[in-house]
């Protein structure tokens, strides 16, 4: 498990938060290009929509519940103590693979007022409300996001 915080200031604007993780760390290399393409991501779109990055937090071979995950723990505190405007990740599953456990987090985010960017689907809470209640029909994240293609 990694956890890290960098503060960059870009603009004074929509401060955010980043989450990367990844669970299997078994294969050498792969897990660091994952980690790598993720942070470019995010920090791509940081740079481009202008946000501040507040904090960047990284859970390594961390499977599991967002509970059980330290850096994610992490990410939550500050927006619920009001540091962070927004959570980003690279895809809604960073959150979680248990659709129970991404709508616990879309709920409590929607209760703080701040904003889920999630950039592979580029949705915005509301929507993702409606579309996480479609998925528990549906089997699943995993099997949902299979069943949707998303436009960048």
């Amino acid at each position: 498990m990694t956890s890290t915080s960098n503060t960059h200031s870009k603009t004074s604007g929509n401060r955010a938060v980043l989450y990367m993780c990844i669970a299997n760390i078994q294969v050498k290399g792969v897990h660091n290009e994952a980690l790598e393409n993720q942070r470019r991501e995010l920090y791509e779109h940081a740079a481009e929509d202008g946000y501040e990055i507040v904090g960047e937090h990284v859970d390594a071979g961390r499977a599991g519940p967002a509970k059980d995950r330290p850096a994610f723990q992490t990410c939550m505190a500050l927006l619920r103590a009001g540091e962070a405007d927004m959570l980003m990740v690279s895809s809604l599953d960073r959150i979680g693979r248990d659709v129970t456990d991404v709508v616990a987090c879309v709920d409590e985010l929607d209760h703080l007022g701040v904003s889920l960017v999630a950039l592979d689907s580029q949705i915005d809470l509301a929507f993702l409300r409606g579309w996480l209640t479609c998925a528990r029909t549906l089997g699943g994240v995993d099997k949902a996001m299979a069943r949707i293609s998303y436009a960048r």
